[in-house]
C-alpha cells in the first residue's frame, strides 16, 4: 500500500501539506474518498507511480499559475 503527499512551498512558508485524501475533499466533494492504492507487483507499483507523478505534474502547474498571477 502506498500513500501520497504533496507539500507547497511558496516564499520559504509551507503553505499546503496533506495526503491525497484530503485534498479530493477540499477540491472535489467532502464525501469523496480517495483509497490508498494497492498494488501486487512492482509492474502495479510502477504504473501508480507513473499516474502519480503525471498528477503532481498538473498540481505544480496550476500552482505555479495560481502564484504567478498574485
Amino acid at each position: 500500500m502506498t500513500d501520497f503527499i504533496w507539500v507547497v512551498y511558496h516564499n520559504n512558508e509551507v503553505r499546503l501539506g496533506s495526503p491525497w485524501s484530503v485534498y479530493s475533499k477540499l477540491l472535489i466533494d467532502p464525501r469523496e474518498r480517495i483509497k490508498k492504492p494497492v498494488y501486487q507487483s512492482y509492474r502495479e507499483l510502477e504504473e501508480i507511480l507513473k499516474e502519480a507523478f503525471l498528477m503532481y505534474d498538473d498540481f505544480k502547474g496550476e500552482l505555479i499559475n495560481l502564484y504567478n498571477e498574485q
